[in-house]
């Protein structure tokens, strides 16, 4: 998309969806002083679009946060003294149904009843005899292929450390994960925007990574340990083990 800014900055903007702007740039491109001008400014633009994209996604994500915590404090504000009186009132009227029942039971079985019956007899001559070296038929191609390492990418993961894959990897990419069936591995790539993940690292780290220092003037982030990550009924990848990261300054 950046290379296309800088050689087609008239394209780039008809691609956002900006068609007076595009058709502006387009203008300018049939001039030799004009299309520098419009290269930068279609680099800008996209520049800022992709900011304010990860902008909105931070920001849904606080608010998120401040959701979750105001529900655990309401639960927390109920005292458990009045949790454990109406636990005792249930028990105690479990208690009076089950000695009510108890005392309304009379037996009433006639004497015909008390009787033996004969059961029949059963013949277990003829055994069943089953195959022995019971072998499995080898798995096919096909599944044999789909048991491989597939890579794939994601940018910021959710508040429970949920991420979405996605096959192909962008500017905004800050993870790599390799996936076998319904589990795999994942590590921190996302380098090339470190500003951006120490400034939010609560919301781009601290849901699916450990570390022993934060360093706020780090140049890089090293993976140590991969984390773990299984496949969620809703097509999603959870994170069951955190990677552990190092700081490099």
């Amino acid at each position: 998309m950046y290379l296309i800014a800088l050689i087609f900055p008239g394209i780039s903007f008809l691609i956002r969806g900006h068609i007076f702007t595009g058709i502006f740039c387009v203008l300018l491109q049939f001039t030799i002083i004009g299309w520098f001008p419009a290269s930068i400014w279609a680099l800008f633009s996209l520049n800022n679009a992709r900011s304010e994209k990860r902008h909105q996604k931070i920001v849904a994500l606080n608010k998120n946060i401040a959701n979750e915590t105001s529900k655990e404090n309401f639960k927390k504000s109920i005292p458990d003294s009045e949790k454990n009186d109406e636990i005792s009132k249930l028990r105690q009227e479990i208690e009076d149904l089950k000695n009510n029942q108890i005392k309304n039971i009379q037996p009433s079985f006639p004497k015909e009843q008390n009787k033996k019956i004969p059961l029949p007899s059963l013949d277990i001559t003829n055994e069943i005899i089953l195959p022995k070296n019971i072998q499995t038929p080898p798995l096919p191609k096909e599944q044999l292929e789909s048991k491989q390492i597939q890579t794939f990418f994601s940018e910021i993961p959710n508040l429970k450390g949920t991420f979405e894959l996605e096959k192909n990897k962008n500017f905004d990419t800050l993870y790599q994960f390799e996936i076998c069936e319904n589990e795999g591995l994942f590590e921190f790539i996302g380098n090339n925007q470190i500003e951006m993940v120490i400034n939010n690292h609560y919301n781009v780290l601290d849901n699916c990574c450990v570390y022993t220092a934060f360093l706020t003037n780090a140049k890089s982030i090293k993976t140590i340990k991969k984390g773990k990550v299984v496949k969620t009924e809703d097509n999603k990848w959870k994170t069951v083990e955190k990677a552990l990261i190092e700081f490099i300054v």
